[in-house]
This record gives C-alpha cells, sequence and structure tokens, in this order.
C-alpha cells in the first residue's frame, strides 16, 4: 500500500503549530520553518510526487557570490567542518545563494524523530550561518572570494 508522505508531513507539521491548513507554498510544497528565539527561517521541502524524501534548507546570507574555484573550495572546507557534518553547503546556482541543506528520508520515521530531526537542523542552520558568515568576512578581508569585496585568487 501507497503511503501519502505529504500527508504525513502535513499533519505531522499541523501538530506542532497547532493549525491544521495545510502549510504549503507552491507545488514543490515548501513550508516556512523557524525555532523559538530564532529569527532565521529555514524552509522544509516536499518534491512533488508521493515521494518519502524531504529536504531541509536554510539559506545562510544575502551576499550572491561569483561562482569561481576558491569559492568552491571555501564551501568544501565548510563541509568538513565536523560538528556541520550532517548536512551540506552549496551554492544555489539560480541566485548565487549559499545554503545549508539536509535530505531525510520519512520511510520508518515516527513523529518524535521528524521534531527532533527539524529541532536538530534548526540549530545546526544557525551554526552554519555562523560559519559562513565568518568565512565570508575572513574571505572579504583577504580578497580572495569574487564578489566579496575583491578580485579573487587565481586558481
Amino acid at each position: 500500500m501507497a503511503h501519502d508522505f505529504r500527508q504525513l508531513l502535513t499533519d505531522w507539521l499541523g501538530r506542532m503549530s497547532g493549525d491544521a491548513s495545510p502549510p504549503w507554498h507552491g507545488e514543490q510544497a515548501i513550508a516556512p520553518l523557524s525555532l523559538p528565539g530564532q529569527s532565521e527561517p529555514f524552509y522544509l521541502v516536499h518534491p512533488p510526487g508521493p515521494g518519502e524524501t524531504f529536504i531541509l534548507v536554510a539559506p545562510l546570507g544575502e551576499a550572491q557570490v561569483q561562482v569561481s574555484p576558491s569559492v568552491l573550495s571555501a564551501m568544501l572546507e565548510l563541509n568538513a567542518e565536523p560538528a556541520l557534518s550532517s548536512g551540506a553547503f552549496a551554492l544555489d546556482p539560480s541566485d548565487r545563494s549559499a545554503i545549508y541543506r539536509f535530505v531525510g528520508d520519512l520511510t520508518g520515521m515516527d513523529f518524535a524523530r521528524f521534531q527532533n530531526t527539524l529541532t536538530n537542523f534548526g540549530l545546526l542552520a544557525a551554526e552554519a550561518r555562523r560559519h559562513y558568515q565568518q568565512l565570508v568576512g575572513a574571505a572579504s578581508r583577504a580578497n580572495r572570494l569574487p564578489g566579496m569585496g575583491g578580485p579573487g585568487l587565481r586558481v
């Protein structure tokens, strides 16, 4: 029997918020989320269809970067950060913004584990933003990231 994972997510998000109406925006089913005491939101995305995969995405900053080998190298450095290894840093090619993301699987997941996953991701996203801002600040001062205040390194 096929499981309706979109409905499951809708039910769980409703339990968490106390609101029974679907939280989704658009066909991609994007739901904005935030943790108490945190001003920066993150997003739960459930791709179209009945799939068991969900994606958590946290924008890391306003700055648009020029994609170059030095930027990609810096992002790889962030991905090697042990405290943040459950997610991944990436550059969104559509608007050249940096994101931190996690891909989850709903198969066998219960409500408590889902709630813990969202909470943990929200906390990690805040830490990821701090690491990213430090990297951007250091890179800007060193003039090594194109689009961040300097000519950039040639690799």
